[in-house]
Parts: structure tokens; C-alpha cells; sequence
């Protein structure tokens, strides 16, 4: 009984430790997520659903985004599986949050 316990507690910590370690943003994760939202910001703009002023304003959230994640990826030696610094996250999660405003898809 007693094995069982210490097996219970061995196997329960390495269940948190493996729960706490992946729940951070990869520059991977980063990028796809905000691919996806360029994606959709194209078809909308393509379909003449983004106004000039809407452009503009993704225009230069996306600026500054692409300016962080390439000094990010310099940073980690284009290692994409890499934390993503929090400044990245918050650039990548503010273009998102335009793009789906201007887009009129629902933020994540």
C-alpha cells in the first residue's frame, strides 16, 4: 500500500511538472496564430470589408509585430520551439485583437 502512495505522489508530480512547462507560447505558436488572423485580415480585404483607415491601423500593429519577432528569432538562433519573449505575446495578441475587431471574427 505504501508503494502504491509513493507511486500515486511520483506520478502526480510529474503530471504538474509536465502541465507547467508546456504552457508557454513558442515563437511557433506565435506565428501561426498570427498568420492565421493575416489570413483572415487578406480575404476580408480582398472582399473590400477592411476600410483604408482599418488598413492603416493593421498596417502598423503588424509593423511593430514583424519587428519583434524577427529580433526574437535572431535572438533564439531560429530555434521556432523557443519561448516567445512577453513582448512579442502582447504585439502578436494586439494585432489579433484589431485584426478580429475589424474583421468581425470573435477573439479567441
Amino acid at each position: 500500500m505504501r508503494h502504491l502512495l509513493l507511486l500515486l505522489l511520483v506520478l502526480g508530480l510529474a503530471s504538474a511538472v509536465a502541465c507547467k512547462t508546456a504552457s508557454y507560447k513558442t515563437l511557433r505558436t506565435v506565428a501561426t496564430g498570427v498568420d492565421a488572423a493575416l489570413k483572415v485580415y487578406g480575404d476580408a480585404y480582398q472582399s473590400g470589408k477592411i476600410t483604408p483607415a482599418q488598413r492603416t491601423k493593421i498596417k502598423a500593429a503588424h509593423v511593430k509585430y514583424q519587428a519583434a519577432m524577427n529580433t526574437a528569432i535572431a535572438a533564439a538562433r531560429l530555434d521556432y520551439d523557443k519561448p516567445a519573449p512577453p513582448e512579442l505575446v502582447s504585439l502578436a495578441t494586439s494585432l489579433i485583437s484589431t485584426i478580429n475587431t475589424f474583421t468581425g471574427k470573435a477573439t479567441p
